[in-house]
């Protein structure tokens, strides 16, 4: 018996919409969809309004990811100062 196809639903990361079809991924997948990399930025989870999940030093944390899961991305570098 063939295995059913895996829907496709959207997430945002840093306010663009991306696809993708698995449910639960680790923090640096999630920043792989937007071409970024765990050595120079961590992922930031957005829940409701104030709550906020940082995976801060933890690439490999698995995340359930739901459609309209949001998403934000945070540089590890130095900050630039005008």
């Amino acid at each position: 018996m063939a295995q059913a196809a895996k829907k496709a639903f959207g997430i945002e990361i840093d306010g663009q919409k991306f696809e993708i079809t698995e449910r639960e991924m680790t923090a640096g997948e999630i920043l792989q969809v937007v071409g970024k990399s765990a050595d120079t930025v961590y992922l930031v989870e957005i829940r409701g309004q104030r709550e906020r999940e940082s995976y801060q030093g933890r690439p490999d944390t698995v995340i359930k990811v739901s459609p309209g899961s949001k998403f934000i991305t945070v540089s590890t570098g130095p900050t630039p100062v005008s």
